[in-house]
């Protein structure tokens, strides 16, 4: 299945539609959603996949997030961008994926 992205400036919104997106599966072991904070800067010679921010949260690139979950047998059903939270009155971007097992 082709993920679509979420359209939603709320974790719990979002989370949501991921359940509904997952329908009957979300009752089953094996479906995941994953929220993380997007990585926006790659310092150093090679591209960071994920990095300690000074706040103390990891931040990731969302297509390794992506690439790990295909790569561990998961199957992407949605995926989007948004922004729950704020650090120092700024949004913080993140990405929020929902998974399930591969058949």
């Amino acid at each position: 299945m082709r993920a679509r992205a979420l359209e939603s400036e709320s974790l719990q919104a979002a989370h949501a539609a991921c359940l509904e997106a997952l329908g009957h599966d979300a009752d089953h072991v094996g479906a995941a959603v994953l929220a993380s904070e997007i990585l926006l800067r790659a310092g150093g010679p090679r591209r960071a996949v994920a990095l300690l921010e000074p706040s103390g949260r990891f931040s990731h690139d969302p297509r390794y997030v992506l690439a790990v979950a295909a790569g561990s047998g998961l199957q992407t059903i949605e995926s989007g961008e948004l922004s729950y939270r704020a650090e120092g009155g700024a949004p913080v971007a993140s990405t929020i994926v929902c998974l399930r097992r591969s058949p």
